[in-house]
């Protein structure tokens, strides 16, 4: 393991878009029972393909007009669920329902509030009649320097088979039950929790001079980051010293920030597919997802964008062929 302070960290605010808290749930009862085929309508046939997004920062931006709107600004985003920020549901007059609290990646709470009633459309397909929630992504937009209306979570991307072409900058979007996938592209796995709408995937991060240690990560496409290792991971397997501990940069998403190390891995492995020299952040986080035992760490955009990549929540599948 190397942990040179990468100089592009280096006093950095480093943005992180994950977002479990209670919220999630109320897309997660949506779709625990079967869902609404009504709700979904591909403008032709099954699927709407060659949807355009900007990859900006690691962050996929894709245009949606929210009932009948403007086109906004949404990130696509398998670590969140589907919000909207709550300046733009007022400036739209969405009716907002009750409020909750929840947590991410930061070590603080936020307040949201729920609209229901959302039409979500892109070109060539609609979701409609969602509940999703809103949140103030002030400081967010603030850390990403660009306006940000909103999230394309869990709620949305579970009713879909989404297809994202990095080299392309397209996403395609398929009906669950039509999709046949035909190539060979490598097969990996997932762990749907359908109560934070979180997917997760066995991995292995080899340190340097040292055996591969595997693990269950978080799959994020809302990550800019390669990889980033949870506290007790890193303590269990003895990741940092005392000196490397004080090398430290600022891990930030909706609900505030922690702290990590900045380092590489010499490789993380996700079934076949293995990058070397992984960028990697070493959580110190005493609070928040970043401090949880219950999975080992993140695996986020800055490794995704290497592969096309295909999420069939409805069959627990990823799907990663090569990019060339």
């Amino acid at each position: 393991m190397s942990l040179p302070l990468p100089r592009k960290w280096a006093n950095s605010f480093l943005i992180l878009i994950l977002w479990c808290s209670l919220f999630p749930r109320i897309e997660a009862q949506q779709y625990q029972n079967a869902p609404d085929d009504s709700e979904v309508h591909f403008d032709s046939g099954s699927s709407a393909r060659g949807i355009p997004f900007e990859l900006h920062n690691n962050h996929i931006y894709l245009k949606v007009k929210v009932n009948n709107s403007e086109s906004l600004s949404f990130i696509l985003d398998t670590g969140a669920s589907s919000i909207i920020s709550w300046k733009r549901a007022e400036s739209l007059g969405l009716k907002f329902r009750g409020k909750e609290s929840g947590f991410g990646v930061g070590e603080n709470a936020v307040e949201t509030s729920f609209v229901e009633g959302v039409s979500l459309k892109l070109p060539g397909a609609t979701l409609s009649k969602q509940t999703i929630a809103a949140v103030s992504l002030e400081d967010l937009q603030k850390s990403l320097g660009r306006t940000v209306d909103g999230i394309l979570g869990y709620g949305f991307i579970s009713r879909f088979v989404v297809e994202i072409n990095y080299a392309a900058k397209t996403i395609n979007l398929y009906s669950p039950k039509s999709y046949r996938y035909k190539g060979k592209g490598e097969r990996v796995p997932i762990i749907l929790d359908t109560d934070s709408g979180l997917i997760f995937a066995r991995a292995a991060v080899k340190p340097s001079n040292r055996a591969p240690i595997r693990g269950l990560f978080q799959i994020d496409s809302g990550g800019n980051h390669a990889l980033i290792l949870n506290k007790p991971f890193v303590e269990r397997n003895n990741l940092l010293t005392a000196v490397q501990k004080a090398n430290t940069v600022l891990v930030g998403g909706i609900v505030g920030s922690s702290r990590a190390v900045a380092g590489t891995v010499e490789n993380l492995q996700l079934g076949r597919n293995r990058i070397e020299n992984v960028n990697t952040l070493f959580s110190l986080a005493t609070g928040g997802m970043l401090a949880s035992d219950e999975f080992d760490g993140n695996i986020g955009n800055d490794f995704l964008r290497r592969f096309k990549v295909i999420f069939d929540y409805s069959r627990r599948l990823m799907i990663t062929e090569s990019s060339k």
